[in-house]
């Protein structure tokens, strides 16, 4: 029953956004199981490969929720998120204009890389805290509160590199490629995309309190073994250099050492477990296989390890590094292992 909801309400998800948004399967699937793992998005991706409009057409298919798209430049301040206190002569006090950050289920944070520091700071505090200050008053998020932020890759002028600590809020970053050339041909005949606001055509076809709803249900109803947890424990330690889980994959391939100068952090574990237990409610299942936990890996941990000056400047990449480690890291195959003992 648990797993049929969610698969209802993944289809309809996706139909609706198939609309509008042609092709990037993957990345609706893995969007959508971060809403309902209750953590946030990072999509990088080139100019016109349909980043902001996928966001605002997935906040458009979820009836009750507000939201907000926030375009951030290098003079955004703090207070133009999370609002300000200013005198009413009337009143003879101060009052609180809150921000556009407040009373949103759904943000849209565009070009969060023009962001600078004290500014992206709010912004992450809200991820983390779900809540907001104003002049030291706590104002509390609503319940889900899901922050999608995009970012050029490309782009050199008047943007500031992310920190460590910025991306690693983020579930995932996932990369949104150009679409295939069969795709291209779609997105050519689709008339909504022909209208000035393309998003129109979206039905609401999911409310939030059935997000939080199944959220809920997905917590308590999909299980997630002890072998599964080992084996989700043993990918995001082989990132760290120094351990041994990291000089094992060193051991089998050389070519690995000295790649790595700072491994995924413990929230990286979580990310995995939350999404993959979405994913497998997904495809109908009620326990976590190596499967659900490979598919997440590569967007939950491309953002969180930092490679060393000698492998960036020999072009080494990140996804590649990852790739290695999930071929490395062994796990037991006997599927025994992460299905719940009958009672």
């Amino acid at each position: 029953m648990i797993t049929q909801n969610v698969c209802d309400s993944f289809s309809r998800l996706t139909a609706e956004m198939d609309k509008v948004v042609i092709g990037y399967a993957s990345v609706k699937r893995l969007s959508i199981a971060s809403m309902l793992a209750d953590q946030h998005v990072l999509l990088e991706g080139l100019p016109g490969t349909a980043k902001s409009l996928f966001v605002e057409v997935f906040q458009r298919s979820v009836k009750n929720s507000k939201s907000v798209r926030v375009q951030m430049t290098a003079d955004v301040k703090p207070m133009d998120l999370v609002g300000v206190k200013v005198w009413n002569p009337g009143m003879a006090a101060f009052v609180t204009e809150e921000g556009p950050l407040s009373g949103k289920n759904f943000v849209l944070i565009d070009e969060i890389n023009r962001a600078p520091g004290k500014t992206l700071s709010s912004v992450l505090s809200s991820m983390q805290e779900r809540r907001i200050y104003i002049s030291g008053q706590e104002i509390v998020l609503p319940d889900p509160y899901f922050v999608m932020a995009t970012q050029n890759p490309v782009e050199q002028e008047g943007v500031y590199p992310l920190p460590e600590a910025a991306v690693d809020r983020f579930a995932m970053k996932l990369v949104v490629p150009y679409a295939s050339a069969a795709d291209e041909e779609l997105i050519l005949a689709n008339e909504a995309l022909d209208s000035r606001d393309p998003q129109d055509v979206v039905k609401q076809v999911i409310s939030i309190e059935e997000v939080i709803e199944l959220r809920q249900l997905i917590k308590k109803g999909v299980y997630v073994s002890p072998a599964a947890m080992q084996y989700i424990v043993a990918l995001v330690r082989a990132t760290r250099p120094g351990l041994e889980e990291h000089a094992a994959i060193v051991k089998a391939d050389s070519k690995f050492n000295n790649l790595i100068e700072v491994g995924s952090s413990v929230r990286g574990q979580l990310s995995i477990r939350g999404l993959a237990r979405v994913l497998a409610a997904i495809k109908g299942r009620a326990f976590v296989t190596p499967e659900d936990i490979q598919e997440v890996v590569l967007p939950t941990l491309r953002h969180r390890v930092a490679l060393t000056f000698e492998a960036t400047a020999n072009g080494t990449k990140s996804d590649s590094v990852i790739e290695k480690i999930v071929e490395n890291v062994k796990f037991s195959k006997d599927t025994d292992q992460y299905a719940p003992k009958a009672a």
